[in-house]
């Protein structure tokens, strides 16, 4: 007969080394359990020690969290930025922090001429505020959102309202 064929209540018809057997058998359930434990647990320290940062928001700002996982999970843009605080995140994701508070850029005009034909220097300046800082970096992209998307049509403007003028009428 094999060891686990006897129910538990026939144990006085076991023999003694069917007796050590099991005792040794559970002895060893025991052992692989506990070793998986510690296992998991090693596992786990590791992951966070090796493969996780912290983000931290700096005040005035919105951290915009882009998931790029190498195995699971989704790619991509978060949906909630991080207004506040700290969070543990995988390396895998990077924060990219974007300003709410007011700003202000000038732009440089040289040689815009008039419509009687003067050639003008000027500095402007714009003031903007961003409002979604999930949608800035979702649409436009972290890094010279300004520079690709607003800063060319700013310049046709300012180029096609000076055209329309002359210089007295401009310096008055």
């Amino acid at each position: 007969m094999h060891i686990d064929d006897y129910a538990p209540g026939e144990r006085e018809r076991r023999p003694e080394w069917m007796t050590e057997a099991l005792k040794k058998k559970e002895a060893l359930r025991k052992l692989i359990k506990g070793t998986s434990i510690v296992f998991l647990l090693l596992v786990a320290l590791i992951t966070w020690a090796f493969f996780t940062h912290s983000i931290q928001v700096e005040p005035g700002h919105h951290a915009v969290l882009v998931d790029k996982p190498y195995f699971f999970g989704n790619e991509g843009v978060r949906k909630d930025p991080l207004t506040e605080g700290r969070k543990l995140v995988f390396d895998t994701t990077t924060a990219i922090p974007v300003r709410m508070q007011p700003g202000s850029i000038s732009v440089k005009f040289d040689d815009l001429m008039t419509s009687d034909n003067t050639p003008l220097d000027f500095e402007s300046s714009i003031q903007y505020r961003v409002l979604d800082a999930v949608k800035l970096v979702d649409k436009f992209g972290a890094e010279g959102w300004f520079t690709f998307n607003v800063d060319p049509q700013y310049r046709t403007m300012v180029r096609k309202a000076v055209k329309k003028h002359s210089m007295p009428m401009i310096m008055s």
